[in-house]
């Protein structure tokens, strides 16, 4: 029997220990890193009743809000994310979404939007909006104790509650008051205040939001815990993403497609389903008509500007001037569209049956 070497067993220990400490609770795929090289804590909402502060941090590089650069002071960080993709049901961050640059997911549901495909299928391929915190939960000495924590929760559930408390409310007499400044570090920020109700996925609320007078400022040894929110987060590459989607590699998928085979290709989240096509002739498809007139005019949704009108999902962002063209350009085409004339295996299909009752009769 070959010695064992403990040193090296000791090692990879305590290496694997320093991986699963840093992981997510569950262990799952989850937007974080895990090579950051941080002590950090996320923060899991139990049942029952709540109360912290946000704890303001300088903003990174990766922030998807373009209006935050970095160094800049911020308190939450908004994200898109993909929930539960592959057989995995990872959660990734979309950079589609986040970083406009291209989404394997989101292209995916593109294209079954313009097939027709179920509107459930379609809502559950969008990304979900989530909010990052870096918060002081005061629940217990314990938790207290733990210093700064990260939050990663629902948008519905917490930043947009605290935006409609925050607005100004319109008082006695009509005077609209102060937007209240609730993630501010001095006396004038908040504490918040919220119960969490059952524990199922399906079965739980989050009520009772308030904001509460502090008698306190947050401590320059709090805001120094506080972690770059951004430096933390995986942002995935589009084969990483493809390949988490898919269940294979884009160069395995894309190399079955070009073999000499024919196959039809039927795609699910999580896995792909091939079947070879039985090997008989079919009738040429009938080909898209070739548009006679150019318009100049770029559609933004990247589709043909008078042509993709209500097709794509850009055209529910396109602003009134731009549709009110596109529009007038597709009436335009179709005024000079020739009139559909039937396929010729239709007309010689037709032209033999009047032959054979011609020699019957």
């Amino acid at each position: 029997m070959a010695k064992r070497d403990r040193a090296a067993m000791a090692a990879a220990l305590a290496k694997r220990q320093e991986e699963s400490g840093s992981l997510k609770s569950g262990g799952f795929i989850s937007i974080f890193r895990t090579d950051h090289g941080q002590d950090v804590q996320f923060w899991k909402v139990k049942e029952g009743d709540h109360t912290l502060d946000i704890i303001p941090y300088e903003a990174g590089d990766n922030d998807p809000n373009p209006n935050v650069k970095a160094g800049d002071p911020a308190y939450v960080l908004n994200l898109k994310v993909h929930q539960g993709v592959g057989a995995a049901e990872g959660n990734y961050i979309c950079p589609a979404e986040n970083y406009n640059k291209p989404c394997p997911i989101c292209e995916h549901r593109r294209q079954l939007k313009q097939d027709g495909a179920d509107d459930d299928i379609i809502k559950a391929l969008y990304p979900k909006q989530r909010c990052v915190y870096n918060i002081v939960v005061y629940d217990t000495p314990e938790e207290e104790e733990k210093g700064v924590q990260i939050w990663e929760t629902s948008r519905f559930y917490s930043e947009r509650l605290f935006a409609k408390l925050a607005a100004p409310k319109r008082r006695r007499g009509g005077d609209v008051g102060k937007k209240i400044q609730f993630a501010s570090p001095e006396m004038d920020g908040k504490a918040i205040q919220f119960t969490r109700e059952g524990t199922g996925a399906t079965s739980t609320s989050y009520l009772g939001h308030l904001f509460i007078d502090r008698d306190y400022i947050i401590d320059d040894s709090i805001l120094d815990q506080a972690f770059c929110l951004d430096d933390l987060i995986s942002i995935p590459t589009y084969d990483e993403l493809y390949e988490a989607y898919w269940g294979e590699a884009r160069e395995d998928i894309e190399e079955k497609e070009t073999s000499p085979a024919p196959i039809v290709r039927t795609r699910t989240r999580s896995r792909v389903v091939e079947k070879q096509e039985p090997a008989e002739e079919k009738e040429e498809p009938v080909k898209k008509k070739e548009v006679s007139k150019t318009v100049d005019n770029q559609c933004p949704g990247g589709g043909v500007f008078g042509v993709d009108i209500d097709k794509l999902e850009a055209c529910e962002d396109c602003s009134a001037a731009m549709w009110k063209a596109c529009a007038k350009a597709g009436i335009s085409i179709k005024q000079e569209e020739p009139e559909e004339k039937e396929e010729p295996a239709v007309q010689e299909k037709e032209e033999s049956t009047r032959r054979r009752r011609g020699r019957r009769g």
